[in-house]
């Protein structure tokens, strides 16, 4: 079984990239969101192995998202969360990461960056 992912990103042309580049890599999409809190909400309903974040999202500024991260980290704390952007922003990076963050992807994602997500996810 693939595992499953939740794509966050608030441009939609973005994350249909994200969901092609993740899928062909052995991922199975099972929600995409336009932001953190609509990922917060979709996580009611879905367990992925993963969730994949954009920092920087219209609705939502760094702090929102850092924030937005906090809150799924609190509630599933199990749950392995990449962030991604396309700012190269060193402090950025470095606080994700600090707080709990599996990785930190830069944009455009490669896709042996997420060859590298599927061996963390699914493990030896």
């Amino acid at each position: 079984m693939r595992p499953q992912i939740l794509l966050v990103d608030d441009n939609k042309l973005d994350r249909e990239l994200l969901k092609l580049e993740f899928e062909s890599c052995g991922f199975q999409a099972v929600g995409e969101a336009a932001s953190g809190a609509e990922a917060i909400k979709m996580l009611e309903n879905v367990r992925p192995a993963l969730v994949a974040m954009d920092v920087r999202m219209p609705v939502e500024n760094g702090l929102d998202t850092f924030a937005a991260f906090n809150r799924i980290r609190t509630r599933h704390p199990d749950l392995p969360i990449v962030m991604i952007s396309g700012l190269n922003e060193l402090h950025v990076r470095h606080s994700f990461l600090q707080a709990g963050a599996l990785d930190y992807l830069d944009k455009p994602v490669t896709r042996s960056s997420i060859v590298k997500l599927l061996d963390k996810v699914s493990g030896p």
